[in-house]
């Protein structure tokens, strides 16, 4: 089963959406380059839901895991699981690997 998620959709997505697909291959796209990832992570994130907020969602980040040499860049991408799921418009951020394995980070927030 395919779900797309376009952009104006990305404020009704959970991290349920995404836990299904824990350790599985991923694509981010730009239009210009194309990263293979692979989900390491779905965080909830309570602690950082604000008071005045309307949305019943709980905020939370999604960490991909690429090859050491992926590029350094930050920006909005197409993120495509499989077949299965497609979300466009996520900005996503390359953080810090203090890991023992060398491998490129990157982190989405949706709060």
């Amino acid at each position: 089963m395919k779900t797309t998620v376009d952009a104006p959709m990305i404020g009704e997505l959970h991290s349920r959406y995404f836990s299904p697909f824990l350790g599985q291959p991923c694509l981010l796209e730009n239009g210009t380059i194309t990263i293979a990832t692979v989900l390491e992570r779905v965080d909830e994130k309570p602690a950082a839901r604000q008071p005045t907020a309307d949305s019943r969602r709980t905020p939370f980040a999604l960490l991909l895991k690429g090859d050491a040499d992926c590029p350094y860049l930050d920006g909005v991408f197409t993120l495509r699981i499989g077949g299965a799921l497609e979300v466009s418009g996520i900005y996503l951020t390359r953080v810090l690997n203090t890991g023992p394995q060398p491998a490129s980070l990157f982190q989405a927030v949706f709060n």
